[in-house]
């Protein structure tokens, strides 16, 4: 039994939840990804006789068709079935039960007290590589009552000889003792007594469909982690189903949002057909105080209104960005998922320009997955990867049931342009570990997409893999200069916010606030750092933090020098110059400038704060110049500069 994706049914996605006019077709318990050889006949000669019995809850059939429905056909779905033509004698037996856990125990003769006799044929296993599914047509239809039901099986067959035994799909997380099985190679009698075991196979019920007005919610797809930095909203999609067997027209659907960011709205359905499915949604909801908020999504009354709603909880942070929903990590510990040197993700269009920092995930609890790495991507719908991050190598202490999420950051954060789609996820390095956790709050479950590197992305029936972001949108983009980078002990300087930050308030280092800061240096020499973050007034999200450096220095200096020993450097250049246009750079405080030539004559003479300074000597004669730099203080440098 394992509970893993494997490569070959990577990109497959089944569901045979549907109905029809006459018919309905339903799955239940839910496939959630794992699978097990163990609890049907598998082919295998070592499973020449096999018995079996399960409980399915009623809460797992409540979408299935109403009370008093005939079933007609039983069935199976497969991972893969055998690899050569192999039946045996199959007897299926059901129960309606109102149990919520499975009390049959584990002698099989005794489990089936009360139950009938709904099949005896044979039983071909089809043959199959990949995913199939088969039905069989009752000999005695089942009457479904609307509560639970007892399903038990045996099976003999005389010369089971597939090398591939078959696995089907099951559902773990509905029960912990969900039945039990029992394998023999020599009899049905041998195999009387059964292992108990939560691997539950998806079943396959059709039964004839009576209702005329039955609709259910099958599934709301929004946020389950939101920005409030994401200003533009974001939508509600729900999809809905007709399970009557006529069409239904102007089916309202109400949206019910409580918490920290109330909102109501409605929208419906013009028209859905008998069987078919339907999307409907909602105007774009923006959050924008921090919080949880709970969805309720609802239909009107009608023949069953146990399928009439369907409930999400979201929350709102500055950066978080998720499809997943508000769970701590060591909620996603049911499912080991994976696939060799693949790539897990889910679609974000941000609305306008914002950077990505950082991607987590929830690792699972496969012990294979300690020393694999994983490694943070972007991509585009197509699969080109856009950025990656470093590969982290996963520890035991990274695993989700530490309730902790595994980081991987992008250095520098990854420019997004608002408006266009992107892929965010996770990448697994090599092959033949499971490292992705994930959960099934509900059926259908969330928008992942799944690629092997390389290729584009594919949406995927994965339950809800425990994959976030962290993003900070332009608006909390901030960066600060400095009046001058080279400033005089005791001398003042001034430092300015810059960036797309309307309505912010900020703080400096050392608590003062204002978009400029004013001080006067040290007596100490040395770089000196001051930073600022800035708090967006209508969010209340901090911005990004700016740091700008500057050097003090002691700005004095003495003697006739070209290259004066002083802590802040002056340059001159070009030296010589050809065209007459002289550069001094490395200035500190304010000085005065004198430019004389050799007989002592004063050509050119300014005074500036700047840190560089042009003049020009075209006019001047080819030949030396003196240039006296004199400080606030009154002490002087002279250098040299030469005319061609």
């Amino acid at each position: 039994m394992k509970k893993i994706t494997l490569a070959f049914i990577a990109l497959f996605i089944i569901s045979f939840k549907g109905h029809s006019q006459v018919i309905t077709t339903f799955e239940g318990p839910q496939y959630d990804g794992s699978w097990s050889t163990l609890a049907a006949p598998s082919g295998s000669s070592n499973a020449a006789f096999h018995r079996a019995c399960y409980l399915v809850k009623a809460t797992e059939l409540t979408d299935f068709a109403l009370t008093n429905s005939i079933v007609t056909q039983f069935g199976f779905q497969f991972l893969n079935g055998v690899s050569v033509p192999t039946s045996g004698q199959f007897t299926v037996y059901m129960q309606n039960t109102s149990d919520v856990t499975y009390n049959k125990g584990t002698n099989f003769t005794a489990a089936l007290t009360g139950m009938s006799m709904n099949f005896n044929g044979s039983y071909p296993i089809p043959v199959a590589t990949g995913a199939a599914s088969v039905y069989l047509t009752l000999n005695t239809p089942f009457n479904y009552t609307g509560g639970g039901v007892y399903v038990a099986y045996e099976w003999s067959s005389t010369a089971p000889t597939s090398t591939l035994p078959a696995r089907y799909l099951c559902n773990t997380i509905g029960l912990t003792t969900g039945g039990g099985y029992s394998l023999s190679t020599t009899n049905l009698a041998a195999a009387n007594t059964m292992t108990v075991s939560q691997f539950r196979p998806a079943f396959l019920w059709r039964a004839s469909n009576s209702a005329t007005n039955e609709i259910s919610v099958t599934n709301v797809t929004t946020l389950g982690k939101v920005s409030k930095q994401f200003t533009a909203g974001h939508p509600i999609n729900v999809q809905i189903r007709n399970n009557s067997n006529i069409a239904k027209t102007n089916v309202p659907v109400f949206l019910a949002i409580t918490g920290a960011n109330p909102f109501t709205a409605s929208t419906t359905v013009a028209n859905v057909a008998a069987g078919a499915l339907a999307n409907a949604s909602f105007p774009l909801y923006n959050p924008t105080v921090n919080g949880a908020n709970n969805m309720t999504i609802t239909l009107g009354p009608d023949q069953d209104n146990s399928n009439n709603a369907w409930v999400w909880t979201q929350t709102v942070t500055c950066n978080d960005f998720a499809v997943i929903p508000p769970v701590a990590a060591g909620t996603f510990t049911d499912e080991q998922r994976g696939l060799n040197n693949a790539i897990y993700s889910y679609k974000m269009t941000p609305p306008s320009d914002a950077s990505l920092t950082g991607v987590y995930m929830a690792v699972s609890t496969e012990s294979g997955s300690i020393g694999q790495g994983i490694y943070g991507v972007l991509m585009d719908p197509a699969g080109t990867i856009l950025a990656t991050t470093q590969t982290v190598i996963i520890t035991a202490a990274m695993q989700c049931t530490n309730n902790v999420f595994a980081t991987c950051n992008f250095n520098p954060p990854v420019l997004m342009t608002g408006g266009t789609a992107y892929h965010i996820g996770m990448a697994q390095v090599g092959t033949n570990y499971f490292p992705f956790g994930n959960f099934y709050p509900g059926y259908p479950v969330g928008d992942f997409y799944l690629n092997p590197i390389g290729s584009a992305p594919a949406l995927v029936d994965r339950g809800y893999l425990g994959i976030g972001a962290v993003v900070n949108f332009s608006i909390s983009e901030i960066s600060a200069v400095a009046s001058k980078t080279n400033v005089c002990r005791l001398q003042p300087v001034t430092f300015t916010v810059s960036g797309n930050t309307p309505a912010n308030t900020y703080t400096w280092t050392g608590g003062t606030t204002g978009s400029t800061l004013g001080i006067t240096t040290t007596t100490v020499s040395g770089p000196r750092s001051y930073s600022v973050v800035g708090t967006n007034t209508i969010t209340g999200c901090r911005t990004t933090q700016a740091v700008v450096t500057i050097s003090v220095g002691t700005c004095l200096f003495t003697g006739l020098t070209s290259n004066g020993a002083i802590e802040a450097d002056i340059a001159v250049y070009p030296n010589p110059s050809k065209n007459g246009i002289v550069n001094v750079q490395g200035l500190v405080g304010k000085n005065s400038i004198q430019v004389m030539n050799m007989l002592g004559q004063v050509v050119f003479n300014t005074s500036t704060e700047e840190e560089t300074l042009t003049f020009d000597l075209k006019d001047n004669a080819t030949g030396s110049y003196l240039i006296k730099i004199t400080n606030a203080e009154g002490q002087s440098k002279m250098i040299k500069v030469v005319k061609e």
